[in-house]
């Protein structure tokens, strides 16, 4: 079974994620700072989906402090928005998001 963290305060892109959910565990976390705490609760994802704009911190910000602590070196980190930002976009790939 694959394992997916969404981070997002938007539920309206989580329901697509669980109706297509066979095969999948999905946690859905609605910031950064409780997904780190869903991930050292023991929960660990095979994929990070993460929405660009959170409460708090960005998804960039939360992508950097994955990567400092080396939290799912391995698990691919997805972000996505709804809005075009060619900077966010360049700032993300620099970054070496997924």
């Amino acid at each position: 079974m694959q394992r997916i963290l969404y981070i997002g305060g938007n539920l309206a892109n989580t329901g697509g994620l669980s109706s297509a959910a066979t095969g999948l565990e999905i946690r859905v976390t609605g910031n950064g700072f409780e997904a780190v705490n869903v991930i050292k609760s023991g929960f660990t994802p095979d994929c990070i989906i993460s929405e660009l704009y959170l409460p708090g911190v960005n998804a960039l910000e939360i992508f950097k402090l994955f990567k400092l602590q080396g939290i799912c070196p391995n698990a691919p980190f997805i972000i996505f928005s709804d809005q075009k930002n060619p900077e966010m976009k360049h700032k993300a790939h620099h970054l070496g998001v997924d």
